[in-house]
């Protein structure tokens, strides 16, 4: 916008479709997320606003002309040219003078639309103007250069004041991604503090079940090792009858594994 160039329109063109064609991609991501839903619609529908409205910028430029060859800046180029060659024909050096000094001033007010600029040209032309009155050939030519250069400059201001719809949507813009942002951030948090509840949940539950494991393996192993030493003392006992001369005495088989069989024998 402040240096206006056919090249770097397109390219601004093309940076807000791929804009607006990520935001869509993204809308359609977030469909369940209301929040993130509206913000990626809206960020959609700002490109578009902002696209438009680059479009009509866009015309007007091409309207006045990106360079001294183009649009009413060509039209202005030929039309001083032509009042150029009549003055340095008139040899009126003053008034020459005049007109070169407003034409050097020209690229310089459509570069910066400074108003300053703008005012110390209409001055210098309005001069000009009642200096030509004894030239009417000239004069007429350079009413042909004046009023293009009136229709260049109401363009030219057109433009500025259009552009501060580009402020509007690019701030709106600029405001739904730091919102995004910001509500990405607190998801981000929230998800972080609920995966460590789930973390630390699970950590519990992890050994709640691994003391009931080793209180369950304690259990059975007491009951095991009450069960084997019965065996075992009821074995001794009928083996210290056994031993003593009575071998009359028969152990009952006690248990239905290798300990039974050994009772047995």
């Amino acid at each position: 916008l402040k240096n206006p160039q056919k090249t770097t329109a397109d390219n601004a063109i093309e940076d807000m479709n791929s804009l607006q064609e990520r935001s869509n991609e993204l809308k359609t991501q977030f469909k369940d997320d209301k929040g993130l839903h509206a913000l990626f619609t809206a960020i959609d529908e700002d490109a578009q606003t902002y696209k438009d409205n680059f479009s009509k910028l866009e015309s007007m430029y091409s309207t006045i002309g990106y360079n001294p060859n183009s649009g009413l800046r060509s039209t202005l180029t030929t039309a001083g040219t032509n009042v150029e060659q009549l003055l340095q024909n008139s040899a009126d050096g003053p008034l020459y003078e005049q007109f070169m000094y407003a034409r050097k001033l020209e690229p310089v007010y459509f570069t910066t639309r400074n108003e300053v600029v703008l005012g110390e040209i209409n001055s210098t032309m309005n001069k000009l103007k009642a200096d030509l009155e004894e030239y009417p050939a000239i004069q007429t030519e350079y009413g042909k250069y004046s009023e293009t250069f009136k229709k260049a400059v109401s363009q030219n201001r057109e433009t500025s004041r259009f552009m501060l719809t580009f402020e509007k949507a690019t701030k709106s813009i600029e405001r739904s991604v730091a919102d995004i942002q910001k509500q990405i951030g607190e998801k981000r948090t929230d998800l972080r503090t609920e995966l460590e509840k789930q973390t630390e949940f699970l950590s519990m539950m992890l050994l709640g079940v691994s003391i009931a494991i080793i209180l369950s393996l304690l259990i059975v192993g007491y009951f095991l090792y009450r069960s084997i030493q019965s065996s075992l003392s009821i074995l001794k006992k009928g083996a210290a009858k056994i031993g003593s001369g009575d071998l009359t005495h028969r152990v009952e088989k006690i248990r239905k594994d290798e300990i039974g069989e050994l009772s047995l024998t």
